[in-house]
């Protein structure tokens, strides 16, 4: 009896390894799964961030001013995470591009109208106008008394309107031709400088701004690296050659795509 009890539990405890065997490598092909698939995430991660920012950089280089398309133009090249993406871009190429919305942009209360010396003119290139659009401008300056001019110019330099006064703000709405390339023009009519009040991306009386529905320049940006890619769909307004010095531009992202 004693004898084949032992034998019982030793049969027991062979069956008891074996299976906790079975449960410790189920666990560990688990935990192998797991690690892995961790891993992958946090790679895929770290390839994204150095993508993003690779593109960021190229948007950067927009909001100066630069033409990302002009020959010469090489994207500034980005390490982050230990990866370098390799980033190209090119004019879109799409049947139908993102509509163009109607937005606030500054036409240089941070450049050329930060102060505009008496009897001076300040002018902002305006490329991609949409035809019969809605174009209105605020000029908002001290001393507050000062005589204004803004004018509307098409592409051969030919008056559409203009509007002129004395008291701030300067304004001028009008509704743009079929053309697509003006010319916005603001002159200083004292002979005293006016320093402008900063631009406004929400409008209002007491800012500076152009209210316009406008295409701009256009860019695809492509950021790739570890099999993982981001592509932008970038709007730079009013676009490259606008004035001259450069002033500061709006980058609008239209689309954001990433694919792995």
């Amino acid at each position: 009896m004693g004898t084949r009890r032992k034998g019982q539990v030793l049969l027991l405890m062979v069956l008891g390894m074996g299976v906790g065997g079975l449960a410790l490598g189920a666990l560990l092909t688990f935990t192998d799964v797991h690690l892995r698939l961790v891993r992958k995430a946090q790679d895929q991660t770290f390839a994204y961030q150095a993508a993003a920012a690779a593109v960021e950089a190229v948007i950067a280089d927009l909001r100066t001013g630069t033409d990302a398309l002009a020959g010469g133009y090489t994207p500034p090249q980005v390490t982050l995470n230990g990866l370098t993406p390799t980033v190209t871009v090119a004019a879109p190429s799409v049947t139908t591009p993102p509509v163009m919305a109607y937005r606030y942009l500054d036409p240089g209360a941070s450049a050329g109208l930060l102060s505009l010396a008496g009897g001076a003119t300040w002018q902002v290139t305006l490329n991609g106008v949409e035809p019969r659009s809605l174009l209105a401008v605020s000029w908002t300056f001290t001393p507050s008394s000062g005589s204004w001019r803004v004018r509307l110019l098409d592409s051969q330099g030919q008056q559409v309107a203009s509007r002129s006064g004395s008291g701030s703000p300067g304004w001028l709405t009008v509704e743009a031709t079929e053309g697509t390339t003006y010319t916005l023009e603001f002159r200083n009519q004292g002979s005293g400088a006016q320093a402008s009040q900063s631009f406004s991306s929400n409008g209002g009386r007491d800012s500076t701004w152009a209210y316009m529905r406008l295409k701009g320049q256009e860019y695809l940006v492509t950021a790739a690296v570890s099999g993982l890619t981001v592509r932008a769909y970038l709007r730079q307004l009013p676009g490259p050659g606008a004035t001259s010095p450069p002033l500061l531009q709006a980058v609008v992202v239209e689309s954001w795509v990433v694919q792995r």
